[in-house]
This record gives C-alpha cells, sequence and structure tokens, in this order.
C-alpha cells in the first residue's frame, strides 16, 4: 500500500503540519520541524506540499499557439511589470497549460523547498495552498493555520489574514454586485457578516480536502516541483540502508571504473606482449628491430637461415643434424647412433620459438618418429624423439 503525505507550512515557515495517508485514509497527523522532515516521509510514497499562497503570484493567462515558450515569457512580464515588485530575474516561472495559469515563485524560496523536498526519495507534487478550497468550491475562502485562503473561479488565489480582510474583500467585490465567494471553516462568523452581505459558510475536514486533491489527474494539478538529479537523491529514493547505500555506490563506482580500468590492462598486456615478441625474434635473429607481421617475418627468417637443408648419410652425419638445431631451446638431449635417432627434450620454451624450431626441423631430411608435447599457457614442455636418414 502506497503512502501519501500532506505537509502545511506552519505560521513561522520552520515547522510543518504532516498528514499521513494510506489509501486516503488519514493514519497519523503531526507538527514537526521542517528540517527533520526526512525521517517521516518513506520512500516511494507521494507528497502533496502545499506553498502559502502569500508566497505564489497567480496570473490568468493564455498561451498563444504559435508563440514558444521564451517569446510567451517575454510578452508576460511586459504586459505585468507594473504588478510584479521584485526583479524578474528574481523569480521563478511556472506555466500550467491545462488552466491557462502563470505562478511566480521568488527563486530562493523555492530552491530552498525544491532541495529538502528532493532529499524524500518520494514523488512530489508541490502546488499553491489555494487549490486546496479551489478545487472544493472553485471561488471560496478557507480559514486554515490563522490564515485565510483566498481561491478565484480562474485558478488565481492569495492568502491573507483577519486584518487585512476587510481590504481584501473590498477587492473582491469591484465590479460585482454580491460576493459569490464561500466561507469555508471561518472562526469568526459575525465579523464576516458585518463587512459582506448574506455571506456563505461551510464547514468542511481537512482531510476530506485532501481527499478531494488526491483525487484529481495530476495534470489538473499545478506542480511547481522541479527534480534535481544526484546519487544521493536516487539513493534516499530507494531507502536503503547504510550498508546497502555502501554497496550501491561501490557498484556504481565500479561501473563507472572498471571498463577504463579494463582497458588500461589490455594497453599494457598488448605492450608486454609485443616486447616479448621482439624479444623472441631478435633471439632469433639480432637485426630484428621491431615486429609488425609475425607469421611472415617468422617464414622471411626460416628462408634466409643458414641450415644446410640436408644431412650427409654417415654414422657421424649426425653431428651436422645437431649443427643445424639452435641447442639453447633444448634442455637435455639423447643420440643413438646405432638406430640414427635423437631425442631432444624441452622445458618451458615458448610456444612461437617451439613452432620456428618445427619449421626448422622440417626443412632437414629428419623425420619426428615421436612426439610428448605439452602446451601450458603458451609454454612447451615434452619430448620429441627425430630419426635421420642414414641410407
Amino acid at each position: 500500500m502506497m503512502k501519501t503525505y500532506c505537509i502545511h507550512l506552519a505560521e513561522n515557515t520552520q515547522e510543518i503540519d504532516l498528514y499521513e495517508y494510506i489509501d486516503s485514509q488519514l493514519i497519523s497527523n503531526s507538527r514537526v520541524s521542517f528540517t527533520d522532515v526526512d525521517q517521516y516521509i518513506e520512500g516511494n510514497s507521494k507528497l502533496y506540499f502545499f506553498i502559502p499562497s502569500y508566497l505564489v503570484h497567480s496570473f490568468s493567462i493564455s498561451r498563444n499557439e504559435k508563440e514558444t515558450m521564451e517569446q510567451f515569457k517575454a510578452r508576460f512580464f511586459s504586459e505585468h511589470d507594473d504588478i510584479i515588485i521584485n526583479s524578474v530575474s528574481d523569480n521563478q516561472f511556472f506555466y500550467h497549460h491545462e488552466k491557462s495559469l502563470v505562478h511566480l515563485v521568488n527563486k530562493n524560496i523555492i530552491n530552498e523547498f525544491n532541495q529538502k523536498i528532493n532529499a524524500l526519495g518520494c514523488t512530489p507534487i508541490m502546488l499553491p495552498e489555494h487549490y486546496l478550497n479551489h478545487f472544493y468550491v472553485s471561488e471560496s475562502i478557507l480559514e486554515m493555520n490563522n490564515r485565510l485562503i483566498v481561491a478565484f473561479e480562474d485558478g488565481t488565489g492569495h492568502s491573507s489574514n483577519y486584518l487585512n480582510l476587510k481590504q481584501y474583500i473590498s477587492i473582491l467585490n469591484q465590479g460585482r454586485t454580491t460576493l459569490r465567494s464561500t466561507f469555508i471553516n471561518i472562526s469568526d462568523e459575525p465579523f464576516v457578516k458585518n463587512i459582506v452581505k448574506k455571506p456563505v459558510f461551510d464547514s468542511v475536514s481537512l482531510e476530506e480536502l485532501h481527499r478531494n486533491i488526491m483525487g484529481l489527474k495530476l495534470s489538473e494539478i499545478p506542480n511547481l516541483f522541479r527534480y534535481q538529479f544526484s546519487i544521493k537523491n536516487i539513493l534516499n529514493r530507494l531507502k536503503l540502508s547504510r550498508l546497502e547505500k555502501i554497496v550501491s555506490i561501490g557498484l556504481l563506482l565500479a561501473l563507472l571504473i572498471l571498463p577504463n580500468l579494463n582497458i588500461y590492462f589490455m594497453k599494457l598486456y598488448e605492450n608486454q606482449y609485443k616486447e616479448a615478441t621482439l624479444e623472441i625474434f631478435q633471439s632469433i635473429n639480432p637485426n630484428t628491430k621491431r615486429v609488425i607481421n609475425p607469421k611472415l617475418q617468422i617464414d622471411q627468417i626460416i628462408k634466409t637461415s643458414k641450415i644446410r637443408p640436408t644431412v650427409v648419410i654417415t654414422d657421424l652425419d649426425i653431428f651436422k643434424v645437431l649443427d643445424g638445431i639452435d641447442l639453447d631451446l633444448i634442455n637435455t638431449m639423447r643420440v643413438n647412433v646405432d638406430s640414427s635417432t635423437v631425442e631432444l627434450n624441452f622445458k618451458n620454451v615458448s610456444s612461437l620459438k617451439y613452432g620456428i624450431f618445427m619449421k626448422l626441423i622440417q626443412s632437414m631430411e629428419v623425420q619426428i618418429i615421436d612426439e610428448d608435447i605439452n602446451n601450458s599457457d603458451g609454454n612447451i614442455n615434452g619430448t620429441i624423439k627425430l630419426i635421420y636418414n642414414d641410407e
């Protein structure tokens, strides 16, 4: 079951009234410090954060169909320059297409709210508090937290106190014969009756107003929240334990570092392989300066080697056979003149050198009659037995 929270700022704005719902049923409500709000909000929940309407300036204005957002903003500020007191750059601009409304909020204020809510790891909807009563009775005045929240039919609104109510009602009555606003949860009805003819009073619980908002489509509600991407916000949204956060950060760093680390080691191994290959070629032919095509260069070395391709057939010619063999490659050697055989033992000879050796053997008039060779990680170990032609 997903939890839903509703937050209202207290009069001092350092505390909040927090309402917790499960399936639209109120579970708890309490006043807590705004600083400690992250201790009360669960991740993967929904949060309605109601900004006091005296902090939001609302305007009813439509954006032209062919107008870009930048053009629309320029036109808006040009048309309302006389009523916007602070600098244009100090305001965060929001436009809600469905209700054709512009909301302006001081950047410092909205950024502070955004920063705190971003860290909660929930799905937030940040809206002016006059929508509480606007979506209940479109044109109404709601009393809450010692302030009067005024909602107009077009979706604009404001909040004030009783001291300014008389002046505010005078503004509401301009151009009208009677005031159409409904007064909701008003504590001082006699005061209202003295300044309003035949006022309409209504009473409804705050929980009911909350549920009314929760039942709306998100597209119907102007959302002033702006998500700020960060690893911390993602981890808070997942609500991981301390250990899980450490592991998650470690895995994320690994994903970022390992590819580069792999490239580094691949280049290192490549350079080591090139150096080792060059060393082998230089041991065979000291004139080798670099290795570009190992197979081609091996064939060229074999072709230009001074090994005699034939062996003279006498008992002593076995030594001529041995003379054509690189004895540095051989661990031990046994010669049987009677059977015209040579047994060669290899120990930790590179497969590249062994391949060259076998090509040399093939160029001689000898025959391999037994081969017991093991290739382990590119190193050759084992024994071969050769017989030379004694006819």
